[in-house]
């Protein structure tokens, strides 16, 4: 997932040089080789020191097993969260506990792709699940989660649940 995830924005890093967008859809698939569902929505900054939120649920159905990825991804020219990386959130203008995360950064020939792996309770999933607006403050730096992206974390947690 990192790697595809790597792969993803360095593409966008070089279309947004050259002026063009990219296109995002949630994409669910099953691995001939192992079983294993994918059910994701990646979106990828389409430009430097803009935020996405990614998704990305991978379950084995004759296990019942099934692992959620969730994601609040950046990229600029410089690390800009190393020493600073803590994330507040807030769903319709309330505060979400519950919202620890990862930080970890990859450097690139033109950019630092900055990662914040979310590892959400049961609690603060419900509360993202139910929200029409949620926005986030990392370190200084105030956002809110897209329509689409928001959007698309709904509907791969709705899968989720099935």
């Amino acid at each position: 997932m990192k790697r595809l995830v790597l792969v993803a924005i360095t593409a966008a890093v070089l279309a947004s040089s050259a002026g063009m967008a990219a296109a995002v859809t949630i994409n669910d698939s099953v691995d001939r080789f192992t079983g294993i569902r994918k059910v994701m929505w990646t979106p990828v900054p389409s430009k430097p020191e803009e935020f996405t939120l990614t998704t990305a649920l991978y379950m084995r159905k004759e296990s019942g097993l099934s692992q959620l990825n969730i994601s609040l991804i950046t990229w600029a020219d410089q690390q800009q969260y190393k020493s600073c990386n803590h994330i507040f959130w807030l769903a319709d203008g309330k505060r979400v506990d519950g919202m620890n995360s990862e930080y970890s950064a990859t450097h690139t020939n033109s950019a630092v792709i900055e990662t914040f792996k979310l590892n959400p309770t049961s609690e603060a999933l419900g509360e993202l699940e139910s929200a029409t607006t949620v926005e986030f403050k990392v370190c200084n730096t105030e956002g809110v989660v897209s329509h689409d992206d928001l959007s698309g974390f709904k509907a791969v947690y709705a899968e989720s649940k099935k």
